[in-house]
């Protein structure tokens, strides 16, 4: 989109943003409650949030800066000087929800999902025709 304004000023307010969106998500964990003990009393536990691409982008809305895709999908190389920055948060993102989940923080196959990976296993079916009389010969002279 030709002639539109920029939201952000320069790649380095967008990594600020995205710092900002780390401590949003750190200030703001999600709480489990569990019931414990005989008489099962309530004690809520405090989660670490994964980080997500989806949610930096609503954060920026939430504080007004608006919709970054532009700067995301770089087209016609407009946002060339963003895409390091991108880099960056993709990568930050991996790294904070890998070492959440391999640290039993958050759920393991709802991230390792979320990071492209799975356990793949291999299921091969083999259709083989089995004779159901095999020492029965079938005498095909007569036709």
């Amino acid at each position: 989109m030709a002639g539109q304004p920029r939201n952000l000023d320069n790649p380095e307010q967008l990594w600020e943003h995205f710092q900002g969106y780390v401590k949003y998500e750190k200030d703001n964990p999600f709480t489990r409650r569990d019931y414990v003990g005989k008489d099962g009393r309530a004690e809520d536990t405090d989660l670490l949030a994964p980080l997500t691409m989806e949610g930096f982008k609503t954060y920026l809305w939430d504080i007004g800066v608006g919709c970054i895709d532009r700067y995301l999908k770089n087209s016609n190389e407009a946002f060339n000087e963003y895409v390091p920055i991108f880099t960056r948060i993709k990568d930050k993102i991996f790294s904070h929800n890998f070492k959440g989940a391999s640290g039993n923080l958050m759920k393991e196959n709802l991230i390792s999902r979320q990071l492209g990976l799975k356990e793949q296993t291999e299921n091969i079916n083999v259709n083989k025709e089995v004779p159901l009389f095999p020492d029965v010969q079938t005498d095909d002279s007569s036709q």
